[in-house]
């Protein structure tokens, strides 16, 4: 394109949408005594945004609904939305008590935040939480926020046919080779170069090829930006001689057979020719928010590199050094984008690997499984990647070299899933490297067969080391080809990006530049394959699951709104683990590894038939209360990482009915000796679960535990009785383990 002196070269307009969000609120809690509450919403935003220091800023209110548990407000909010920013929401809800200016003395109901990503990345765009008091982990109501986007022109692609008329004559021994370049006008007033057509060779009258852009390119999407359209003449061997120009706006391009006057500044007298709008036409595409609105999946992949040249993890000047309290860059990098991402995945399970890295089994790996289980290498939430990369550095040892096609094969074998119009699917690779690749070609071959799949590749470099090949990858300027096979990639999916550029940044700032491509390549792959948004998902209202309330589902090991999958226990972290954020991950694994159980029932409850022991006391029969003895706190306590049953002193007679077994004697009773425990403290009998309540005595002498004990040491229960009476501690059944399985069982061997 010919540099004008009032060109300059526009930067990629980054494709924003407006999603205006709708309110309701159900079961709200009520504040008043003689009515119901007056509700009424406020709204803040997290400024600045994509900033882990915002503070909040109230974007507005609804308007109050009098009498009202179940209110829908009319009152919407417009915000802009930016995939790859981290929005911060927070909505708060009141009771109005009165006119006053103030909420100091209005009621506060609750309060629940979220990000403008969650909201869209929901099913059908309908998110529903629950509200609670500051403090408090008791629902108060929930919140229904739905979003929709506001009509965009951003991604529709333009078309636009020029012909130049009595153009003047430019060259002393021919006429004139005309060419026209289009120029918008930033917010500045400088008007920035977007499209350059083709020389037409010694004509006045020239008609130029169709110009074809996307409207967020020539105009932002604003139908009446100024445009500038300026008309030169070619010369071979010295620069462009200025025609004339004319200002106008997309609006009026739109309208056929427009004519337009052409103007020069510098001679104001003369003929300087005209320009005839042939044809224009609008081609509407669907936006990235409309295929989220009707069910496509977002996916992420993450992969870190493991080679010597990091350094090694003890070392302070390691790139994979842990500093207390501190993130390493590719912490950072992986939690920048993996907060973005993960709004939009339902799941929140994300396949992570490792490359470069010497495995325990003695073979160095280009793609290996960051938890240590090959057949499931997902992680749960960002906190999961980043506690199984912690614990990878204490496993795998650092070593070479840096290969990524593998690790790109296997994004390929995921993003390989049938893609149909009912099945719309995207897969985000994220690659985190100190350095420049060894295996560029075999790289290249996986990246142009990765561009015909539903595939983005991210690469960040992580410290001060050359990354100038990795340009080669990002097809920003050129389509990538493939020096051994001759093939060209279809569409560029590559982003790179050097971490240091961001390093006196917050992190978040790192996710802004390198996801802004996303939604784009996400359009792009679904035009090239002719797939459309389907309609809208319609979510019927529900109340979702608290999070303070424990799941007895024992296979559903992480908290999740999509219907439980099984999962194996070699997905759950080490428990072992002397990483502090541990706890940060909520009902990762339930703490004694036994079913949670409710609070038990008040006295006298009979046990329930057919499932676990009623907790409690047992009933009591006729005349004088029964005396058990004392609970103690409650319940015992469990011992930690229950490896079986509760077990005796080494040494000593069973213990008696009656008494509590110390929870630090547990552990210590030979498994022979199980069948020797009375059934009171509710140990399974050998070879299965043991019926619910005590056996059944038969006439004469109570049964022999061992020894024998008085039948007034069983807690003055006649035996007829012990059917009836649930097992006194309580203890939920297990299955039996293999009493030669190790307490700490070792880490899993890896798979190449």
């Amino acid at each position: 394109m010919y540099n004008t002196q009032q060109q300059s070269s526009p930067q990629q307009p980054r494709l924003s949408s407006k999603v205006e969000l709708h309110i309701s609120c159900r079961g709200l809690k009520n504040m008043d005594l003689l009515s119901k509450s007056d509700p009424k919403v406020l709204v803040y935003a997290g400024f600045p945004p994509n900033n882990p220091q915002y503070a909040w800023k109230l974007l507005g209110e609804t308007e109050c609904i009098k009498d009202n548990l179940n209110p829908n407000f009319s009152t919407t909010f417009t915000v802009e939305y930016c995939f790859e920013e981290l929005q911060h929401l927070k909505f708060c809800v009141y009771d109005i008590d009165n006119n006053t200016a103030t909420l100091s003395d209005d009621d506060f109901i609750g309060e629940t935040t979220t990000t403008l990503g969650e909201i869209c990345g929901a099913k059908g765009q309908k998110l529903i939480k629950h509200l609670y008091a500051k403090g408090s982990k008791v629902s108060r109501g929930t919140i229904i926020v739905t979003a929709e986007e506001v009509n965009s022109n951003a991604t529709d692609d333009v078309e636009i046919a020029l012909a130049g008329v009595t153009l003047p004559k430019m060259d002393f021994f021919g006429k004139a080779d005309p060419f026209y370049v289009v120029q918008k006008a930033s917010e500045s007033g400088q008007f920035l170069s977007v499209y350059q057509s083709e020389t037409i060779m010694n004509n006045l009258n020239p008609i130029w090829k169709p110009m074809r852009i996307s409207c967020a390119k020539l105009c932002n999407g604003d139908y009446h930006r100024s445009l500038k359209i300026s008309v030169y003449d070619w010369n071979k061997h010295s620069a462009p001689d200025f025609i004339g120009e004319v200002e106008t706006n997309l609006d009026a391009l739109l309208k056929a057979s427009v004519s337009l006057k052409l103007q020069n500044p510098a001679k104001k007298k003369g003929n300087h020719g005209d320009l005839i709008v042939k044809s224009s036409k609008i081609t509407k595409n669907p936006t990235f928010l409309e295929f989220l609105a009707g069910g496509m999946k977002m996916n992420m992949l993450v992969a870190v590199d493991f080679t010597a040249s990091n350094g090694q993890p003890e070392l302070p000047q390691s790139l994979h050094y842990n500093r207390q309290g501190q993130m390493n860059q590719y912490e950072q990098a992986i939690r920048s984008v993996g907060q973005i991402i993960s709004d939009y995945d339902s799941d929140k399970l994300f396949p992570s690997f490792g490359y470069g890295g010497y495995l325990p089994n003695g073979i160095t790996s280009h793609c290996f499984a960051l938890n240590g289980n090959p057949q499931k290498p997902e992680c749960f939430q960002v906190d999961g990647i980043l506690q199984s990369y912690r614990q990878a550095l204490y496993t795998v040892k650092l070593s070479g070299p840096t290969h990524f096609a593998q690790i790109i094969k296997t994004a390929c074998q995921y993003a390989s899933v049938p893609i149909s119009q009912s099945n719309q699917e995207y897969f985000v690779l994220l690659i985190c490297t100190d350095g420049m690749i060894n295996d560029m070609q075999e790289t290249i071959d996986q990246i142009i067969e990765g561009s015909g799949l539903p595939l983005s590749i991210i690469i960040v470099g992580v410290g001060a080391a050359d990354f100038s090949s990795m340009e080669t990858l990002d097809g920003d300027n050129a389509a990538l080809r493939s020096g051994r096979t001759g093939r060209t990639a279809l569409r560029d999916i590559v982003q790179f990006v050097p971490f240091n550029k961001f390093a006196s940044m917050p992190f978040t700032a790192l996710s802004k530049e390198v996801l802004a491509e996303i939604p784009t390549q996400v359009t792009q792959f679904m035009k090239m394959k002719n797939l459309m948004p389907n309609q809208r998902v319609v979510i019927q209202e529900y109340v979702p699951p608290e999070p303070s309330t424990p799941s007895t589902t024992t296979t559903q090991m992480y908290p999740s709104n999509d219907p439980p999958r099984e999962r194996s226990m070699s997905e759950s972290f080490n428990p072992n683990t002397s990483n502090s954020n541990l706890n940060s991950i909520p009902n990762q694994v339930p703490q004694q590894g036994i079913p949670q159980q409710q609070v038990p029932p008040t006295y006298g409850v009979p046990p329930q038939q057919g499932g676990y022991p009623q907790q409690g006391y047992p009933q009591q029969p006729t005349g004088q209360p029964q005396q058990y003895p004392q609970q103690q706190g409650g319940y015992p306590m469990q011992p930690q990482q229950f490896g079986g049953y509760p077990q005796q002193p080494v040494g000593g007679q069973p213990q008696q009915f009656g008494q509590q077994v110390p929870p630090q004697q547990y552990g210590q009773i030979p498994p022979q000796q199980y069948s020797q425990v009375p059934p009171q403290q509710g140990y399974p009998q050998q070879g299965g679960y043991p019926q619910q309540g005590y056996p059944q005595q038969p006439t004469g002498q109570p049964q022999q535990f061992g020894q024998q004990v008085p039948p007034q040491q069983y807690g003055q229960i006649p035996p007829q009785q012990y059917s009836q009476v649930p097992p006194q501690q309580g203890y939920p059944q297990q299955v039996p383990r293999n009493p030669q399985q190790p307490e700490n069982p070792t880490i899993p061997q890896y798979k190449i």
